[in-house]
């Protein structure tokens, strides 16, 4: 079994129609898939979609999850076919109050999965004034955020440009709504793929963001195929995220740059490869800083 330097945890679907990470090896059951990411050493799965998921499938990863000991990620606050509404920035006690069910259902399939983060998308409406939008999100964002900080949980905003009128438009915009909610449960998602998307030096923005972040995804560019398979620093992001002592879930949230089991051999040669690389610079840099 692989030694990491961090906990890695592959996706099991994250754009539907799904393509579940480790076909190849684990075939087309989510259960089997935690099992194998099991016997790889890692250390939980990536779930997003769960409340799309049939109940008998959920209860069957939680059961695997157990089995295992294994931890599931961010499972998103929305369904896949109502990601493109804008509730988090709608005004009216209708947007608000559904907002608060999604949130609360979003919760409690976490809760069934052993999930401590829900991933929030902000969407914005397109049409409204952006200060009022952000000053809606933010209203909306504190109260959800009593409500899961109530079960140790954090919602985590991810920023992206991937999707249509997306509200924040770069991660620097992300790290100022956070830090004008002013909440220990609203922190961020950081992912590596839509980071290079919305133009953000990778390396610079985490270590300046670094306290603002809940959860970590990998997917090298172009392509959002596997760390090392692009040109993203992804052993100096992953050294530094080693230095500063990362608890934290490194989602697997890409594509195979060829897939099948060969491919996803590979793949994981190359993020053990990463994985290794990054502990022995980290080490290294913390040998240079002794007296």
């Amino acid at each position: 079994m692989t030694e990491w330097s961090l906990r890695y945890a592959p996706h099991v679907g994250y754009v539907p129609p799904d393509q579940l990470l480790f076909r190849a090896h684990a075939g087309e059951n989510r259960a089997d898939h935690v099992r194998f990411a099991a016997r790889q050493g890692m250390a939980g799965i990536l779930y997003p979609w769960a409340g799309d998921s049939p109940p008998e499938e959920r209860i069957a990863v939680a059961a695997a999850l157990r089995e295992t000991g294994l931890c599931c990620s961010c499972v998103v606050t929305s369904s896949w076919s109502t990601i493109m509404d804008p509730i988090w920035v709608a005004t009216g006690s209708t947007a608000r109050l559904r907002v608060l069910d999604n949130v609360r259902s979003a919760l409690r399939i976490a809760n069934e999965l052993g999930s401590s983060t829900l991933a929030v998308l902000l969407r914005g409406d397109g049409a409204t004034a952006r200060s009022v939008q952000l000053a809606t999100a933010l209203d909306r964002l504190r109260e959800a955020a009593d409500e899961v900080a109530r079960s140790n949980s954090v919602l985590a905003v991810e920023p992206m440009i991937e999707l249509p009128d997306m509200l924040l438009r770069n991660f620097e915009e992300g790290v100022e709504l956070v830090r004008a909610a002013a909440h220990p449960a609203v922190k961020l998602i950081f992912d590596t793929g839509h980071l290079t998307q919305m133009g953000d030096p990778l390396v610079k923005t985490y270590s300046e963001a670094y306290d603002d972040i809940a959860l970590l995804q990998l997917a090298d560019m172009p392509g959002r195929v596997e760390p090392g398979a692009g040109s993203l620093e992804i052993t100096e992001l992953l050294t530094h995220a080693v230095r500063r002592g990362y608890g934290g879930l490194v989602d697997l949230e890409h594509h195979w740059s060829q897939p099948g089991e060969e491919g996803e051999l590979r793949g994981l040669q190359r993020l053990q490869d990463i994985d290794r690389r990054a502990r022995r610079a980290a080490d290294l840099e913390v040998a240079g800083s002794l007296p």
